[in-house]
């Protein structure tokens, strides 16, 4: 499936974003914002990458603005909060937690506050 559009990158980009999110009812909202304020403090210097599908979006996080140089993403989907890890095929995973058998990606699902071990927050730390 192919995006709609690309989002703008100008100082619209963030009302754009925020139309996107208002999509979704409210609690589901204030996670999404939460879930995206967590991988800002992980990588505060990427540029996010908007991409609008429709019934869902995407936020990639790239160090420019080339999104295949990306290295994780956020889907806000009707079913929930995914996180995407571009190269996820080559990560290692002993505890079998990503999902997914795509080429370039793989996911796991993040989970409302309740179940810290899906909050993106423990990203990087063993």
């Amino acid at each position: 499936m192919q995006p709609e559009k690309r989002m703008a990158t100008d100082d619209t980009a963030e009302l754009q974003l925020r139309s996107l999110i208002e999509k979704f009812d409210a609690r589901e909202q204030a996670f999404i914002r939460s879930v995206r304020d967590a991988v800002r403090k992980r990588l505060p210097t990427a540029n996010e990458l908007v991409y609008d599908y429709g019934t869902f979006f995407v936020i990639g996080y790239s160090p420019n603005e080339n999104p295949t140089d990306g290295i994780v993403s956020l889907a806000a989907r009707p079913d929930g909060m995914r996180l995407y890890f571009m190269h996820g095929p080559k990560l290692p995973d002993p505890n079998k937690r990503l999902k997914g058998s795509g080429k370039e990606t793989r996911f796991i699902h993040v989970s409302g506050p309740r179940r810290e071990t899906d909050q993106p927050a423990e990203l990087g730390r063993s």
